[in-house]
């Protein structure tokens, strides 16, 4: 595996987790001193006086704003791929594009609580129908995400 790949858990200086950032970033951190290791993979070898760390923690807190963190996002078209993990919420297979549940020819609105990620083939069968005039029941009901769920935690 290398180094690209790997990720280090991230702390703020009260040890509640903040997430996770790559191997790279947390050397960086560590070098300036900014983040101290917590727990490290020595089994890996050793960096300059660093052995390969699982867990960094910050030296010093880290306010964090959750309104910001978890309030409604802008809507988007990746973003409601992201929250539906890029799968047809009709059939279940790998999806592309969006489809709006009750059509925008409909008076349907660009939100994240009318539109699904779709696969070709269920956005061209359903058209400009609802999913019950198509005869086509979603496997889930859209939401409206958090951005701190667009953006992976």
């Amino acid at each position: 595996m290398t180094t690209m790949a790997r990720t280090v858990e991230l702390w703020n200086a009260d040890y509640q987790p903040l997430g996770s950032i790559t191997v790279q970033k947390a050397f960086r951190l560590l070098a300036k001193g900014k983040a101290v290791v917590e727990l490290a993979d020595e089994s890996k070898g050793y960096l300059r006086q660093w052995a390969y760390p699982k867990i960094v923690r910050l030296v010093n807190y880290v306010k964090i704003n959750y309104k910001k963190l978890y309030g409604t996002p802008l809507f988007s078209k990746s973003g409601v791929l992201k929250r539906d993990h890029y799968k047809c919420c009709y059939c279940g297979k790998a999806a592309k594009t969006i489809d709006h549940v009750l059509p925008r020819s409909r008076g349907g609105s660009n939100d994240y609580l009318n539109t699904v990620a779709a696969c070709f083939p269920c956005n061209n069968k359903k058209d400009s129908k609802t999913p019950k005039e198509a005869k086509m029941p979603m496997l889930w009901q859209p939401y409206v995400p958090t951005k701190a769920q667009l953006m992976g935690r």
